[in-house]
């Protein structure tokens, strides 16, 4: 079994849309409307964001977030710059859980992790 796609309910579709294609490379596999967009990555993960409700604030749990693995320290730091010269704010990356990491408050209203694991990753028993 293969998880294919994961759902994130989000406040402005076409914002968090242009957010994820401009900047983390997402490719439109649905062109966003103003309640559904659908996006894909390389690796074959399907992200649908949607506000089938109008809802204008987020109604995520604030621990929710959405990962981006990178293949080096210099990757997170480059999208860190990228970010935060676009406008977005956001702390530095630091070491924390395991990996180098930074989260951002992205369009939409939902929390996004860049991060690339320090060492092995850890077991989910070890957390």
């Amino acid at each position: 079994m293969q998880m294919n796609h994961l759902n994130i309910p989000v406040t402005d579709v076409a914002a968090a849309a242009a957010f994820l294609t401009t900047h983390f490379g997402m490719t439109e596999v649905v062109a966003p409307s103003r309640k559904f967009a659908m996006l894909g990555d390389e690796g074959g993960m399907v992200l649908v964001l949607s506000n089938f409700d109008n809802a204008t604030q987020s109604q995520l749990p604030g621990a929710f977030h959405v990962g981006f693995m990178m293949d080096s320290r210099e990757a997170v730091d480059a999208v860190h710059q990228r970010l935060t010269a676009a406008g977005y704010p956001c702390d530095p990356p630091r070491l924390m859980h395991f990996s180098w990491t930074f989260y951002i408050a992205a369009p939409g209203g939902y929390t996004l992790e860049v991060q690339k694991w320090e060492g092995r990753p850890p077991r989910a028993e070890s957390l």
